[in-house]
């Protein structure tokens, strides 16, 4: 999907997972200082969660009710799917101002989704079946491959333990996430991995690419790579620090996330760049 920046105010989050038993976000209104009239918010995946189908009932009535919280706010809504929302919209990725700025959520990375997860094998088959469908030709088509990563991660149920949202919700997930003991190991080698991979990622499929905006890991980041500028806005869950992306007259601006009681704010501005080539009279324009 192509985005044309116009003169306007664009916002990119990733990772609120809303109702997780270990995000921070249990409400939609959480995010209601946030909404501008006029802005647009792009969802870059895991806004939600869908994967297991007795989350998905609760997942539905958040889509709904986000949904109607943008709309009474004059503020336009862009989901893209992530591996744990993975059919909450019919975009996979961005594109603005042709192929200047790659907007995905980042689980395309690793061939196995998430390497640190229990179901990484599940992961790592379910995605093997769906290559071994493609051609050569649609192995190195952007829109093909992340439609077959869609496939895969839709083909089964996963499984990790039910708890409620808090405290026992976040001890649970963290339990999770530590035990066996390789998994601490992997989550830090996945970690150290994402730059080189989004670098690599970009120049396969979009070399034009000049900034690759992702979340999916949770550990958010600003890194060079080689002439690509890779923003990992991280994630919204107990324990992490959030950021957001502005896209906002030519100008794209990283701010820290921070918590005033139960609702997000704009914290201190991380960095600021120029984006010449988005340029900021440029027509909003939609395309598949």
């Amino acid at each position: 999907m192509n985005l044309s920046l116009r003169h306007g105010d664009f916002l990119v989050l990733s990772d609120l997972h809303i109702g997780h038993q270990a995000s921070a976000v249990q409400s939609v209104d959480a995010l209601a200082p946030l909404l501008v009239r006029g802005r647009t918010i792009i969802f870059n995946g895991d806004s939600f969660e869908m994967r297991r189908a007795v989350d998905r009932p609760k997942a539905r009535r958040f889509v709904e009710e986000l949904k109607s919280l943008l709309a009474e706010s004059g503020v336009t809504g862009v989901f893209i799917n992530g591996n744990h929302d993975p059919v909450v919209s019919e975009i996979n990725h961005l594109e603005c101002h042709d192929t200047a700025v790659l907007i995905t959520h980042g689980d395309i990375l690793f061939h196995n989704v998430a390497p640190w997860s229990l179901n990484e094998r599940l992961y790592r088959v379910a995605h093997a079946k769906e290559l071994e469908r493609l051609s050569t030709e649609e192995q190195t088509d952007l829109a093909t491959r992340l439609a077959a990563l869609r496939r895969a991660t839709t083909s089964y149920d996963i499984s990790h333990p039910t708890a409620k949202p808090g405290i026992a919700g976040s001890l649970v997930h963290f339990l999770e996430n530590t035990w066996p003991p390789w998994r601490p190991l992997s989550i830090i080698r996945s970690w150290a991995e994402v730059p080189g991979r989004a670098e690599s990622f970009a120049k396969t499929y979009r070399p034009a690419a000049r900034t690759l905006l992702i979340g999916h890991s949770h550990f958010a980041g600003i890194w060079e790579r080689n002439g690509v500028r890779i923003i990992n806005t991280g994630a919204a869950m107990n324990g992490f620090r959030p950021r957001g992306v502005r896209l906002i007259d030519g100008q794209m601006i990283v701010q820290r996330l921070v918590w005033t009681g139960k609702q997000l704010h704009f914290g201190p501005e991380l960095a600021r760049f120029v984006t010449e080539d988005v340029p900021a009279s440029a027509a909003l324009a939609t395309s598949r």
